[in-house]
């Protein structure tokens, strides 16, 4: 009878035994090793560092830099823009008047848009505000450069000085958001005179 059980007995083990390596096969599969948890531990705690080190920190020239670069997207928009007015002229059949049309409607909506960014952004936040009107620069941008007719120009600048409006409010609201008193007023002096250095 004992003969008669040893090979059933072996049979069970070497069956039990299979189990035993798919089901920790399976739990291989299923989750990670330690190993695997912390390499991509490791591997998240970097990306993390790199990521909170590239964030821009208050008090730092970089950020300055930045803030005066978003202020001098007005100034770039009018002062690059006027030697090409003779050419518009000739390659639109414009007259001169229609081709300063494109200058006041700029003007236009860079006025009447300063006064539309502040309050959207105490509301919904800087940052999708300033995203918004970046891609509205572009979006304009493009428009003015392909524009068949100098009335499609006129409408063109006049949204990308509505665009325009954004970064330059954004900017200043972002320094009066982090100082307040002189370091304001020596920040907002610095951006202008970075901004004066623009072409």
């Amino acid at each position: 009878m004992a003969q008669c059980a040893w090979p059933v007995i072996a049979w069970y083990r070497r069956i039990n035994l299979r189990h035993c390596i798919a089901a920790l096969r399976l739990q291989r599969l299923l989750f990670p090793s330690n190993r695997l948890k912390k390499r991509s531990l490791a591997k998240s705690g970097a990306t993390s560092a790199i990521s909170h080190f590239m964030q821009l920190k208050p008090d730092t020239l970089t950020l300055t830099l930045l803030l005066a670069l978003l202020t001098s997207l007005g100034p770039l928009a009018t002062d690059m823009y006027l030697p090409s007015l003779p050419d518009i002229t000739n390659l639109l059949d414009a007259s001169v008047a229609q081709t300063q049309y494109t200058l006041s409607a700029f003007l236009i909506g860079f006025a009447g848009g300063q006064l539309i960014y502040g309050p959207i952004s105490d509301r919904i936040g800087r940052r999708p505000v300033l995203l918004g009107s970046l891609a509205a620069i572009f979006v304009a941008d493009f428009a003015c450069a392909t524009s068949p007719t100098i009335e499609v120009l006129i409408v063109s600048r006049l949204i990308q000085g509505i665009a325009t409006a954004g970064p330059i409010v954004l900017a200043r609201s972002v320094v009066r958001d982090l100082y307040s008193g002189a370091r304001a007023g020596r920040d907002l002096a610095l951006m202008g005179a970075l901004t004066g250095v623009v072409p």
